[in-house]
């Protein structure tokens, strides 16, 4: 996990970038990351985020703030334990020390200064450009208006001048005077009243030559100062003045020192390095430290391994005075022949008799060298043991490996290069699109087609030197169809110029069992657990552990899963097998079983787990809900969307899962009766949902004439309360009443607990909706006790978002808003998006007169939501909202009412939720 600060605030972990929410959930990141892992306290917290403002409520509105970073800052780590806790009377991000990019300037620069004074000026630049290219713009901007923020931005921004001060003093020590006066003429401008910066710019010219000019320069300075501060040039600036006047021999520049201190054999990148500075600083931080002498690079092909590495030796060169060294191995094919190679790249003469070890060593006894080897994985585990025998003979060399698989000897520094974070991949794709002449800063399909891409530079690159021909949205809907579409120009390696050869690179170093297991998991969609992949694919732990080795397969928490560039090459290695049939249909009743574990559950102790689950597998379910269809297999297709068809009502999915259920029911002719049953009544409540009455009483009255046809009395109770519903919806309420009392008995002898409660909370939904509240409440509150077991939250938040409407429309609008808060809270912890949806419809109608301003921004969201869902307000709730519109209107006047409204309309389902809690 990383927090950068020094620009855009923004939160990366290995699942890439979290997403933050509204400004004070992010001031509240902000703040505890420049705490640099002390406890803030709940207090200060508070006062920064409300200040004299902070309701009484304040405590409470943080802690859901807190709660909703913290969920989303997992969701970008996937650890075991979150990084944000509660610690005494405040809260703790824990963090490595340098995982705040501003706890990495401050050592950075410290250690530069330390340098300079030691006198190794080389060493002290290097330190403070990687110090300065961690600034990807002003710190904390967003914040510069919060009286929080402004203390920390003011020293923030004086350290970040005063690195530049510190930058120019060791440019002038190496005797480079000439290459720092364009970049101290335009700080003297950005910043014209530091004193230092003037003096190191009249210096650089006096030592350039050019005296006149900087005597220029002073006079420019002393008008400035007396004009803005009405005060003369400092003493040392004078002295200074003086010292140029006469030409004092104390001004004359040191011998240039090169910045390149040493041999290189580094190739020269033919574009700058985009993004990664994160990277780059920890990096040359490990490659520079006495006490590591290996760091080897791992990730997939395309993940930007080779370029990193130019880049840090290039940066480090300053700190290896006997030569940074170019190995590259992609065309060697023998791993007898690398120490061979290594000994070429190093100019290393063979002796006859002498070995190659011997021979490197020799060259580079006593040598301050780094050794950078590229693409090393082909030639593993030879290579390995060549370099376990360099590193223990060659005690002041270091070494950079690039490789897809880690080589697993002592003294091995590991760093996993991951994918871009979506900021930087966009960056990367516009930066080369532009070098083909194309501008797309405001095209908002770029995003997405790098998301497709898997963020990974080559294929970025690879896509962007096509948009010559094709526009992202173009090259999005061609991706799929042809893969060979991303080819790369003539100077771009064989084993690079596709993706595809790419990944077929490390497909060849895969033994038969490693490749075996390989394609086999391609037939998961959206990643897997290790239980799932050891009984669809017979893949064992070690061959598993392989792969992620190599970068092929990655592992998130409990999870794994391939890049979707590598899964559709390893599904193309499955499909040209005997065994995709197979593995499908495996896949399939894997699946089939888990959903038939979860459904149990999705009304219990364990919904809210079991609901995660069963979105982090949705995308394979619904793969092997295609393969079911596909292969006409009704029972299982009405076993798996009866089993899950509450995750699709709970979690928002309306309109797909009708689709499933529609499609399973038609095929389902000649099965067994009660195989009908649970996915005609998902079938029917989804329709309800979406206010499609006539479609919900279709899928009821079928199911009553199957139920009483063969004597499944549960069914009958189904089908009943959902006729009950539908009379209700179509304001036939004494129909619906008589329904629910028929329905009711039936349930209580089926001995269905969920199904009691059902019916007891939709007999209240009809007394509100016949306007007997009191009725309403007493059959809410019975409901409620049924589902009143400790964590059964799914019931909880449903019920006591009914028994909000039923408060407010007896006329307690404090205890309503109650109610709908608490109903709001109990589905938040669950993922409900539909009692979301009403929740924040009631609570927006209990509003109107203690924060009508909030009122009329939750109606836009709510009309945003419906929108999204395909949802249809109905009954009662569509008396609340017209009610509460109106009475809008009218206090708040049309044109603040709009306003507010559209504002609403803004946020998701989600932020809403955030922004109602914490008001």
């Amino acid at each position: 996990m990383e927090v950068r600060l020094l620009g855009p605030l923004q939160a990366t972990g290995p699942k890439g970038g979290a997403t933050l929410g509204g400004p004070k959930q992010r001031a509240v990141l902000a703040l505890l990351a420049l705490a640099s892992g002390r406890v803030v306290t709940t207090d200060a917290l508070v006062d920064s985020l409300w200040g004299e403002q902070a309701a009484a409520g304040g405590r409470r509105t943080l802690q859901v703030y807190v709660s909703l970073l913290r969920k989303a800052l997992d969701q970008a780590e996937s650890g075991a334990a979150s990084r944000l806790r509660l610690e005494g009377s405040g809260y703790l991000l824990e963090l490595d020390p340098d995982a705040v990019d501003l706890t990495r300037f401050e050592r950075l620069t410290q250690q530069a200064r330390d340098r300079l004074t030691d006198g190794d000026a080389g060493q002290a630049l290097r330190l403070f450009d990687q110090a300065l290219a961690l600034w990807r713009g002003p710190a904390l901007a967003e914040f510069a208006y919060e009286s929080w923020a402004q203390p920390a931005i003011g020293r923030l921004d004086e350290a970040h001048a005063v690195c530049l001060e510190d930058r120019g003093d060791a440019l002038l020590q190496l005797g480079r005077h000439a290459e720092l006066v364009g970049d101290l003429e335009a700080l003297t401008r950005q910043h014209p009243l530091r004193e230092r910066l003037r003096g190191q710019l009249i210096l650089a010219l006096y030592r350039s030559g050019r005296q006149a000019d900087a005597l220029t320069a002073y006079q420019s300075a002393r008008d400035v100062l007396v004009e803005q501060l009405g005060v003369d040039p400092s003493p040392q600036l004078q002295a200074l003045h003086r010292q140029v006047l006469t030409q004092d021999a104390v001004l004359a520049a040191p011998a240039r020192t090169s910045s390149r201190t040493g041999t290189s054999t580094l190739p020269a990148p033919p574009t700058p390095l985009v993004g990664r500075e994160g990277e780059v600083a920890e990096l040359t931080g490990l490659v520079v430290d006495d006490d590591v002498r290996l760091v080897t690079l791992t990730g997939p092909g395309g993940a930007g391994k080779t370029r990193l590495s130019i880049e840090v030796g290039v940066l480090t060169r300053d700190r290896f005075p006997d030569g940074v060294y170019w190995v590259p191995l992609a065309d060697l094919r023998d791993a007898d022949r690398v120490l061979s190679g290594i000994a070429g790249a190093l100019d290393a003469a063979e002796q006859p008799g002498v070995s190659h070890v011997d021979v490197i060593c020799d060259r580079l006894a006593g040598k301050r060298a780094l050794v950078v080897i590229d693409n090393a994985e082909h030639l593993l585990p030879g290579l390995a043991m060549d370099l376990a025998s360099l590193l223990s003979r060659c005690q002041s060399v270091s070494w950079l490996v690039s490789s897809r698989e880690r080589l697993r000897i002592r003294g091995e520094n590991v760093y996993p290069v991951a994918p871009l974070i979506l900021d930087d991949a966009v960056r990367l794709f516009v930066a080369r699109a532009s070098e083909s002449g194309v501008d797309l800063h405001e095209d908002d399909d770029v995003p997405e087609l790098c998301d497709r891409l898997d963020r990974l530079p080559l294929a970025i690159e690879l896509a962007a030197a096509r948009t010559s021909l094709f526009t992202p949205i173009q090259l999005l809907e061609h991706l799929r169809q042809r893969p060979d579409l991303l080819r790369g120009g003539r100077d771009i390696e064989t084993r690079q110029q596709t993706l595809h050869a790419t990944i077929d690179w490390s497909h060849e170093l895969l033994d038969d069992g490693e490749q075996l297991l390989f394609a086999r998991l391609a037939v998961f969609a959206g990643g897997w657990t290790l239980e799932a992949g050891e009984e669809v694919c017979d893949g064992d732990l070690d061959t598993l552990a392989s792969l992620v080795d190599k970068s092929l397969v990655r592992r998130s928490g409990e999870r794994f899963g391939m890049l979707e560039t590598i899964r559709e090459y390893a599904f193309e290695r499955l499909e040209a097998s005997s065994q995709v049939e197979a593995l499908r249909d495996r896949h399939a009743a894997w699946y089939l079983a888990l959903a038939e574990r979860a459904e149990p559950e999705l009304h219990a102790v364990r919904a809210a787990s079991w609901f995660d689950r069963l979105e982090a597998e949705h995308a394979n379910l619904r793969m092997a809900l295609g393969r079911m269809l596909a292969q006409t297999d009704a029972d299982a297709a009405l076993r798996l969307t009866g089993a899950i068809w509450t995750f699709w009502q709970e979690r928002g999915y309306w309109s797909e899962g009708r689709r499933w259920l529609e499609a399973a029911l038609t095929i389902a002719a000649d099965t067994k009766p009660e195989s009908c049953v649970d996915s005609q009544w998902g079938a029917a409540v989804l329709a309800l949902s979406q206010g499609d009455n006539d479609t919900a009483a279709s899928h009821s009255g079928a199911l009553l004439s199957l139920a009483r046809e063969h004597r499944m009395i549960r069914a009958e109770a189904i089908a009943l309360q959902l006729l009950a519903i539908v009379a209700s919806r179509l304001a036939d309420h004494r129909r619906a009443a008589e329904l629910y009392e028929r329905a009711l008995p039936i349930a209580y002898e089926a001995a269905d607990q969920f199904l009691v409660w059902i019916i007891l909370n939709n007999l209240g939904d009809a007394a509100l909706n016949e306007g007997d509240f009191k009725l309403a409440v007493s059959f809410f509150e019975r409901s409620l006790a049924v589902g009143q077991a400790p964590g059964e939250q799914v019931m909880r938040a449903r019920v006591l978002t009914n028994l909000g409407a039923a408060t407010l429309a007896l006329g307690d609008r404090e205890r309503a808003r109650a109610y709908f808060r608490e109903g709001l809270t109990a589905a938040t912890e669950v993922g409900l998006r539909d009692v979301l949806l009403y929740g924040l419809l009631g609570l927006a109608s209990a509003s109107t007169d203690a924060d009508p301003m909030l009122a009329a921004r939750l109606l836009g969201s709510v009309d945003n939501a419906t929108d999204e869902l395909e949802a249809k307000i109905q009954g009662f709730e569509l008396r609340m909202y017209a009610e509460a519109v109106d009475t809008l209107r009218t206090s708040l006047g049309e044109q603040t009412w709009a306003a507010a409204y559209a504002e609403g309309r803004t946020l998701t389902l989600e932020h809403a939720v955030t922004h109602t809690l914490a008001s």
